[in-house]
């Protein structure tokens, strides 16, 4: 059985993560808290400060997967400087210093794989623009974090196969930023946030679950991967939608984008943003999502 070692395993993506992947593999967490997830082992680590436990350390370093998911959540708080600093180094300070642990001259084995969170906000603000892979990257917070978070592991060992996985807007029933997208609706005042033309890449979560998986068991991925459906679509058909699926009326106008950005500063880019992502090297490579189009995803979301 092989050994995955997540770090930021207690976050939303790491314990749906966790959970999927636990009945076939050896589950390890590293996490800033250290506070166990089930009965998953969790060992204590601070990037910041580049300290981990020693247990952390031989976990890490003995593992068959690497699996980076550290980083302060986007959506935590408005973002002033200090809390933009604190998103850009969560990301940067974790994924060197695990690279600084596995390039370590003297280990035994490496791992086979090292598969390394991003996001999709790397692109930046493109509007309608079809973007793969190689596409340039964006400006904006959030491009600026993902060229950063990105860099951070250009000097990974050579020896370890690395997947960087861009990952879009992920669809949960309960968790992440879709059920706060729809409480609106529910609660019958919803309302398209600007144009609504802005586009949405999006992923089900269990098609993303099944990427990680995807990538352990196939040693010819390697490289960038966008971590997103096939079909991204504009917010106002994922809005529309839910609203059908839910038996809501979506009655209220438009709010304009000024009154979001009073709202939610520099972080309205969360949602005011458009990004028309396409998965073109995970479908050369031959994943078959199981969630395509926005209306798979929303019926088994909210009706099924």
């Amino acid at each position: 059985m092989k050994t995955i070692v997540i770090t930021g395993g207690t976050g939303f993506i790491g314990r749906r993560l966790s959970d999927y992947l636990k009945n076939n593999y050896k589950i390890i967490h590293i996490s800033q808290s250290g506070r166990a997830y089930k009965d998953i082992p969790c060992y204590k680590w601070d990037p910041n400060k580049k300290t981990v436990s020693e247990e952390g350390k031989k976990a890490i370093q003995n593992a068959d997967v690497i699996i980076n998911l550290s980083g302060a959540n986007i959506a935590e708080r408005r973002w002033d400087d200090q809390y933009k600093n604190i998103i850009i180094q969560s990301r940067v300070n974790s994924t060197s210093f695990l690279c600084e642990l596995l390039n370590h001259n003297h280990l035994e084995k490496r791992p086979e794989v090292a598969i390394l969170a991003s996001a999709i906000g790397y692109y930046g603000n493109r509007n309608d623009e079809v973007l793969t892979e190689s596409s340039l990257p964006g400006k904006g917070f959030l491009a600026e974090t993902g060229i950063q978070w990105e860099q951070a592991s250009i000097g990974l060992h050579p020896e370890i196969r690395k997947i960087q996985l861009r990952i879009g807007f992920v669809l949960d029933s309960v968790e992440g930023g879709f059920p706060k997208m729809i409480l609106p609706i529910k609660l019958f005042v919803g309302a398209i946030p600007g144009s609504g033309k802005q586009y949405v890449s999006w992923i089900h979560i269990e098609d993303l679950l099944r990427v990680f998986e995807f990538f352990i068991n196939n040693p010819n991925t390697k490289g960038i991967y966008n971590g997103t459906a096939p079909h991204p679509v504009r917010l106002e058909e994922i809005l529309r939608k839910s609203a059908h699926y839910l038996n809501r009326p979506l009655i209220l106008p438009n709010i304009p984008e000024f009154i979001i950005q009073l709202i939610m500063g520099e972080m309205a880019e969360l949602v005011l943003s458009s990004q028309n992502v396409l998965p073109k090297r995970l479908l050369e490579d031959g994943f078959e999502f199981r969630y395509k189009t926005i209306d798979d995803a929303l019926k088994q979301l909210l009706v099924e």
